[in-house]
This record gives C-alpha cells, structure tokens and sequence, in this order.
C-alpha cells in the first residue's frame, strides 16, 4: 500500500490542528474524569452539551455555508459580517429560553462556541479566505487558551461543573475584537454590503436547513445526553460513563473532517475526487479504530478503572462513529449541490428515529440501548445519505 496515497502535507498540517485541539480537549476531559467524581464530571459534560447545540443553533448553518456557497474574497467577507449580526440577533432571542431554565450564565460561552470554536464562524471563514496553514494555527491557538483555562478551573478552582464557562469570559472579548480587525483589515464597505445582505437574506431559508443538519449531527450525540438526564435516578453519573466511552470513539471523525475540509475547494469543482477521498476515510478510519480499541482497553484497565463498565458501550459507540465518518462525504456532497431540502428530510427523519429509538431501548439495555440507537440512527443515514448522492451526481454525469 503506498502511504503516500494517503498523505500530504495539508492533510499532515490540518489534521496535526485537529489532533492537537481535539486531543488537547480529551487530555483536559480525562484529567478531569480522574479528580473529579462520577456526578461532577457528568455534570462537566452535560453543560459542555448545551454549550455545543447552543452554539450550533446561532450558528444557524453559517460555517457550512460560509465553506461550501461564496466564490470570491468579498463575497466571503461579507457572508461572515451577515453571519456575526444574524448570531448577536439569535443571541438575544435565545436569552429569555436560557433565563427560564436558569441557563443563562451560560450565554457567552455558547456565543464564543458559535463564533471562535471548531466548526465556528471564523474558523470557516479563515478557511476559505486564506489557507489551511492558517487555519491550523488559529485552531491550535484556540484551543491551547480554552482548555488551558478549563483545565485551571478544574484543578485550582474546584468548580468542574463550570469548567467551561469561566474560560469563555476571558476569551470571547479578546477574540471577539480580532473579527472586528479583520473586517476592517479586508477594507469592509457598508454600502457594498447592504447589496450582499439582500442576496445573503435569501439564503437564510438555506442556512436554516443547515442549521438542522447540524443540529441532527450533533442530536445523534446530544438527545442521548439529555435523555439520560430525563430518564436515569442517576443522571450525572450515567452521563459520565456515556460520555467518557463517546470522547473517545469521536477521535474517529477527525479522519473525514480533515481530508474534507483540506480538499473542500477541490469538491466544488472537482467531482471525481470524491473517490479518492472515499477511499482515504475508509482506509484510515479502519487503521484507527483498531487503535483506539486496543488503547481503550488498556486505559479502563489501569489509570481509568472506575470506568470499566463502559468496554461495550465503547464497542458499540466506535461502530457508530464508523458509520459517522463514512457519512461526512456524502452529506458534504450534497451540500455542495445545494441539496438542502434532501438533507434535511434525512437528518430530521434520523432525529426522530433516534429519539424514538433511545427511549425504548433505554427501558430495557440502560445505556446500552441508547448507544444501540446511535449506531442504528447513523447506519441508516449513511444509506440515505449514499442513496441522494448517487442519485443526483448519476444525474449530472449524463
């Protein structure tokens, strides 16, 4: 097998980014996993999950969009100035929902996720707007201030519920003006972006769509978590066996989101590279799901013993995820061909199978029927996901 198939410097780059911001966040997870008891730490997670979905929803779609719509530099410049006003809007119309459940200290970390985080704003912007390189540092230095600060808020000041609230303060302000300089800097127009904006409303409908989609991909993880919350006499601490199990098997994903994000310019105009890509994610994702089971293994069998009970909700979790990575492609696709309407259908349908799924399985596996669920919800989206795609790009080809 020649590696060199494999491999490229991008991909070496970009995915040594997400390794490192994605490791970094499993380091700072399992050093807390270990000071912190089973409550606290399902407590972390569970407030880790809301700040995610929160930061999907006023994101509403934007970093897809942002990636895979505009073509030229002005037109990206001022998807991302749309995009910071509609999220400050949505920001404000999700505050009284945040203030009802008594959530809302929890606000500006969700905004900080939407606009800073992987998968935000920004980063997508930077994306396209300059390169890979970039973006890799941006990334590594993002995650390098926040979870440094989570990790002194878990070992110094003995809140692990709020780990990841404290760090966000710091950081959004900071961060917050590096967008405004970067607007300027790329010589931003007001009365040209009035022009823009009438184009960008019309795509709002389609930015919705996205917003869904995203909200499925993360619902598949996220409805587990908030129904185990609903349903266990001992939440937390079934959702720290969850979640510890789902941090791990989610290291699967960097695979596609690297190669795709690295090579997205080439998807839009390249429709045989495709393949070659498909053929990368299956390979390496393989290759590295028997890494993870072997390490796993080995890790809840020494330092991490107080989670041995989790061995086959990781099995069945590290399938899902399988199914996951294979999935990215074909959504991306689609996505790209402006299939929205599909996507959506498949991922809003997926939700409910899921839920459904979860709640039933639930009564009579615990967390393994919830985890069971996962794995069937996402089996059957990559059969959807695969049957759109090859029906549309049959099309194009004749």
């Amino acid at each position: 097998m020649d590696i060199k198939k494999y491999i490229n410097k991008n991909y070496l780059i970009y995915g040594l980014s997400i390794i490192f911001s994605r490791g970094f966040e499993l380091i700072v997870l399992f050093i807390a996993s270990l000071f912190l008891v089973k409550s606290q730490y399902g407590q972390l997670e569970y407030y880790k999950k809301i700040i995610e979905l929160g930061g999907a929803f006023l994101s509403l779609g934007f970093p897809t969009l942002i990636m895979t719509y505009p073509r030229s530099k002005k037109s990206k410049l001022h998807l991302l100035v749309f995009s910071v006003f509609t999220i400050l809007l949505l920001a404000v119309l999700l505050s009284p929902v945040l203030f009802y459940y008594k959530l809302i200290f929890l606000l500006i970390p969700i905004l900080f996720y939407s606009f800073f985080f992987t998968g935000g704003v920004l980063q997508s912007y930077l994306l396209v707007q300059y390169d890979s390189q970039k973006v890799s540092i941006y990334k590594i230095l993002v995650s390098l201030l926040f979870f440094s600060g989570v990790l002194f808020v878990v070992l110094k000041l003995n809140d692990g519920a709020d780990a990841y609230v404290y760090p966000a303060y710091f950081l959004f302000p900071l961060f917050f003006i590096f967008v405004i300089k970067e607007i300027f800097y790329q010589q931003f127009r007001f009365n040209i972006f009035k022009k823009y904006a009438k184009h960008f409303v019309k795509l709002l409908y389609g930015s919705f769509t996205l917003l869904l989609n995203n909200f499925s991909n993360l619902m598949f993880i996220y409805t587990d978590i908030f129904l185990i919350k609903y349903l266990s006499e001992n939440a937390f601490k079934e959702i720290a066996d969850y979640s510890f199990a789902l941090n791990v098997s989610n290291i699967l994903l960097i695979i596609p989101l690297t190669l795709i994000q690295v090579d997205i310019e080439k998807l839009k105009t390249n429709y045989r590279i495709f393949n070659q890509l498909q053929r990368k994610i299956l390979v390496l994702v393989g290759v590295l799901s028997l890494v993870l089971l072997i390490v796993y293994f080995g890790m809840i069998h020494t330092v991490f013993d107080k989670y041995n009970n989790t061995f086959l909700i990781f099995i069945i979790l590290l399938i899902a995820k399988i199914f996951q990575s294979s999935t990215v492609i074909y959504g991306a696709s689609l996505i790209i061909k402006k299939k929205f309407n599909h996507t959506l259908f498949v991922n809003l349908l997926m939700i409910l199978i899921n839920i459904i799924a979860s709640y039933l399985l639930y009564s009579f596996f615990g967390l393994y029927g919830i985890a069971i669920a996962s794995m069937f919800s996402l089996m059957i989206r990559l059969i959807l996901l695969r049957h759109y795609r090859v029906k549309f790009y049959l099309k194009t080809s004749k």
